[in-house]
């Protein structure tokens, strides 16, 4: 899987989204999705590795997040692609707001991981805090009151 894994990432590497899209299709129609597709040595989705390198998928979070079905998967660490943004990346308002969109979960905490609303309360991360009760208010009151 390894050698999936690497390719994928010289794909999102080394081209536009145009050119990812036409490269990545094979590999859809082997994998549906990059769900499963993960490195051995510390079990990371290619939405780990974004949010460890960055550089190597310039300008295509977008793309990737909607090739995955479910982005909050973790790694051998217990780690999601979530907890890897809040830890390198906190001020990421937008890519924290595209995985809410995608229904991750802010509660699951594992033995080696807190959940995502404890780390964000132990970092005291205001401004996540405050997009997380934006986004769920407003799905409420568009729920409740149109």
């Amino acid at each position: 899987m390894d050698q999936v894994f690497n390719e994928l990432v010289e794909i999102f590497n080394k081209n536009g989204p145009q050119n990812i899209q036409n490269q990545i299709n094979k590999y859809l129609d082997q994998y549906i999705s990059l769900d499963h597709i993960r490195h051995s040595s510390n079990n990371d989705t290619l939405l780990h590795n974004y949010f460890r390198h960055p550089e190597v998928f310039p300008g295509n979070f977008e793309i990737l997040t909607n090739l995955f079905y479910q982005c909050d998967h973790t790694n051998s660490d217990g780690q999601s692609p979530i907890h890897l943004l809040l830890e390198n990346y906190p001020s990421q308002i937008d890519h924290f707001k595209t995985f809410l969109s995608k229904g991750v979960s802010l509660f699951d905490s594992s033995k080696w991981q807190p959940s995502i609303i404890e780390q964000i309360i132990k970092n005291d991360n205001l401004p996540i805090f405050e997009t997380i009760i934006e986004y769920f208010s407003d799905d409420y009151l568009s729920l409740h009151y149109n």
